[in-house]
């Protein structure tokens, strides 16, 4: 379809209320092994390419999805049985 894009990535979460030195710690070292060249090698072979965002990148990229997929299944009115 023009203009619209499906594509699909994986995150971590923690807990709400988890204290910022703790989440800032969490995004680095994940950031640190995913820079790992074997890892990126793995991911790759898996057909999955690395995207690194710190925790505020990623909680505004969940909430334009949540946005845009509530969009469609409201106006394909998608019921859960």
């Amino acid at each position: 379809m023009p203009g619209f894009s499906a594509d699909s990535w994986y995150g971590v979460l923690a807990p709400a209320g988890t204290p910022k030195p703790i989440i800032d710690k969490l995004s680095t070292e994940f950031a640190r092994i995913l820079a790992m060249s074997d890892v990126k090698e793995f991911l790759h072979k898996q057909g999955v390419e690395p995207f690194i965002s710190g925790p505020e990148q990623f909680a505004a990229l969940m909430k334009a999805d949540m946005a845009k997929w509530g969009k469609v299944i409201k106006t394909a009115n998608i019921k859960i049985d």
